[in-house]
Parts: C-alpha cells; structure tokens; sequence
C-alpha cells in the first residue's frame, strides 16, 4: 500500500467511526426523541441500549484500529439494522436510504483494504499483549 493510501484509510476509518458514534447518539440529542405520552415497550428499549452500546464500541475499535475489516463488517451490519429493523427509531425514508448509501460507500473500501498502517496497535491484540 501507498503511503497515501494509508492516510486515505485512515481517514476513512475516523468517518466511519464517527458516523457509527453519531448514528448511537441521534435519539438522544434530537429533542423530540419521544414525544410526551409515548411508552416505549421495555424489551424495544432494551434492543435500542443494545444496538447502541454495540455501535458505540464498533466507533471505538475504528478509532483504535483493531481488525479493521471485521470491526468495519460489524459496525455496517450494526448501522443497517439500527436503520431498518428499529421501528420508532428510524422511519425508512430517502433521508436513511442516503444515510445508508452513504455509510456503504465509506466501509467498502475498509472492508476490501483494510484500514492502514495508521493504527494504536499495528497488529491488533496481539500486539498488545
């Protein structure tokens, strides 16, 4: 890989990274994030703090650097279902079909390359320990 390229990834693993962080965030910054008077079912509740606590940790391990096409795999599976599979949350609408073009465009280059030399641990955990 090109010196440049390497930047490229890296680049492209912070984006990714911050747009997995925002989508985990979105519900509860936007301030109508539930209405007064709506009830959320407690199992509902429960998937969303699970999908968001996984979208979390998915956004820190791309900042880290670790297992970069696996980690990007998982935070695109993760993005895809927080969008689609998560009624009350997402409503389908071109707004998260370009959301979801979007985070593709930005992963697929991960998921085919890799992230880069530009890493805090070069070989993943094994190099930590």
């Amino acid at each position: 890989m090109l010196p440049s390229e390497d930047g490229r990834q890296c680049a492209l693993r912070i984006l990714l990274a911050c747009a997995l962080a925002y989508t985990a965030s979105e519900h509860y910054l936007s301030p109508n994030a539930l209405p007064i008077g709506s009830v959320q079912p407690p199992l509902e509740a429960l998937s969303v703090l699970i999908l968001r606590a996984m979208l979390w940790i998915t956004a820190i391990w791309l900042l880290f650097g670790l297992r970069t096409r696996v980690v990007a795999a998982l935070g695109l599976a993760l993005f895809y279902g927080f969008a689609i599979l998560v009624p009350g949350v997402h409503m389908f609408s071109a707004q998260t079909a370009h959301s979801l073009f979007v985070v593709t465009v930005i992963a697929l280059p991960l998921l085919l390359r890799g992230g880069g030399r530009y890493s805090l641990l070069q070989r993943g955990w094994s190099g930590a320990l």
